[in-house]
């Protein structure tokens, strides 16, 4: 699955004692206290089995193409995708999750400049996933699943 719409409107965030959560038989991610969940599928993409794609033609959605990326940094996002699929909907490319992801990381640190500020280490190291999760770097990540599996995600190194 695909969501299209990922702003930090869209994104809960709860505090929890669980150590981790699994995601089927072969993921696991620490929550270092946190869980967070993706809310609003209407601009999504799912591939339901091997034959069957639901998605909504976006192309034709002016509004989503057309505001300041200056007042709201998602329109410039789906610009982004627009031009990476070129206009096909249809199609999967792992990279336009990287435009969110990076959009979601340089949203998030910007929201927090004391944080960012009380923690150098920590905004060095935001930094270099921001760079690394940018689908226009050659040296970057390929999908998602490369991002997430980094130890830069992580921020192991942050102080």
């Amino acid at each position: 699955m695909l969501n299209n719409c990922r702003h930090l409107g869209n994104i809960l965030v709860e505090e929890t004692n669980r150590k981790e959560l699994n995601f089927g038989k072969y993921i696991t991610v620490p929550t270092e206290g946190i869980i967070c969940s993706i809310i609003d599928c209407s601009l999504s993409r799912l591939k339901q089995d091997t034959e069957r794609i639901i998605y909504r033609e976006l192309g034709d959605q002016d509004w989503l193409f057309s505001g300041d990326e200056k007042q709201n940094g998602q329109y410039q996002i789906y610009r982004d995708m627009k031009a990476l699929l070129a206009d096909n909907w249809h199609s999967f490319e792992p990279r336009s999750n990287l435009l969110w992801l990076h959009f979601i990381v340089t949203e998030l640190k910007d929201k927090n400049k004391a944080l960012v500020k009380k923690e150098p280490s920590l905004a060095k190291n935001i930094d270099a996933f921001a760079i690394m999760l940018d689908p226009r770097n050659p040296g970057g990540y390929k999908n998602s699943r490369e991002a997430l599996k980094d130890e830069l995600f992580l921020f192991k190194n942050a102080a």
